[in-house]
C-alpha cells in the first residue's frame, strides 16, 4: 500500500528507491551474518555437538546409567474443524484454559511431578492452522493423575465438556505413554533444548538448598555412543 502511494505521488525512480534499499540492506545483513560478523539469532541457545538427557537424582547427582527411571509422556491436542479455524467460537476459551493448566502445573511442579512441556505446536495439515499440540513430561503416572484431579485441570475439562455440547467443531485428544526404566533415550545434535531436553528438575543438596537444574549432558564416551547404550544396557540383546 505504501509503495503504491509512492508511485502515485513520486517519480518512478524515486518511488522504487525504498524497496531497493530495504532489499539490499537485508542481503548485506544476511551475508554478514553468514560470515559471523553479525549475531545469528537462529543460533541462540543452540547446544552444539552431541547431547543427551541424564535425569538428576533428588540430591542433584547423576545416576551411573542413563535411562535409569520411568518417564511419563502425555500428548495433549486441541483442534477446530470450523471454517474459521482458531477464530472459531469457543477456541479462545479453551486456549485460555490450557494456559491456566500449564501455569498450574509449573507452579506446583514438585507436587505434580511435572518436568516440562514443549512450546505450543501448530500442525499444518490444513491451511487454517487450526490445531494446538503439547508434549509434556512427568515423573510418574500417579503424579500426572494428581494433576488431572486438581482444581485447575478439572475446571478446564468441565469447560470443554460444556462447550462441546453446543460447539461440535471443538475437538480434544490425548495420548499417554509410560516409558519404564531402560526403555527410553534421547539424542540432540546441534539443537536447542527441546522436549525432555528442556525439562526442569528440582534437586536438594545436603545442606537443604533447593535449585532447578536441566537434564542435558555431553553425549561423549561409550555410554552415550548408540541408542542401545543410552538405554542403559537394560534391554535384552
Amino acid at each position: 500500500m505504501l509503495h503504491a502511494g509512492l508511485l502515485i505521488f513520486l517519480p518512478p525512480r524515486v518511488a522504487a528507491a525504498p524497496p531497493v534499499v530495504i532489499l539490499v540492506s537485508r542481503v548485506i545483513s544476511f551475508l554478514l551474518t553468514c560470515q559471523g560478523i553479525l549475531h545469528n539469532p537462529a543460533s541462540k541457545d543452540v547446544h552444539y555437538g552431541r547431547w543427551s538427557t541424564h535425569l538428576p537424582q533428588p540430591d542433584g547427582t547423576r545416576p551411573q546409567s542413563p535411562s535409569d527411571r520411568e518417564v511419563v509422556v502425555f500428548i495433549l491436542g486441541f483442534r477446530s474443524s470450523h471454517p474459521g479455524g482458531r477464530f472459531a467460537p469457543g477456541f479462545l476459551d479453551i486456549g485460555k484454559a490450557f494456559v491456566e493448566m500449564w501455569d498450574d502445573a509449573k507452579a506446583h511442579n514438585e507436587e505434580y511431578g511435572y518436568l516440562g512441556k514443549t512450546a505450543t505446536m501448530y500442525p499444518l495439515e490444513t491451511d487454517c492452522n487450526n490445531s494446538m499440540v503439547y508434549i509434556s513430561y512427568w515423573k510418574s503416572l500417579d503424579h500426572l493423575y494428581r494433576f488431572a484431579n486438581g482444581a485447575v485441570h478439572q475446571k478446564g475439562f468441565k469447560l470443554f465438556t460444556k462447550l462441546q455440547k453446543t460447539h461440535p467443531h471443538l475437538g480434544l485428544m490425548h495420548e499417554l505413554y509410560v516409558a519404564p526404566k531402560g526403555h527410553w533415550e534421547t539424542i540432540y545434535v546441534n539443537y536447542k533444548p527441546f522436549a525432555l531436553g528442556q525439562s526442569k528438575h528440582v534437586v536438594e543438596s545436603s545442606d537443604g538448598k533447593k535449585e532447578t537444574v536441566g537434564p542435558l549432558v555431553p553425549a561423549e564416551g561409550p555410554t552415550w555412543k548408540s541408542s542401545r547404550s543410552r538405554l542403559g544396557g537394560l534391554l535384552s540383546r
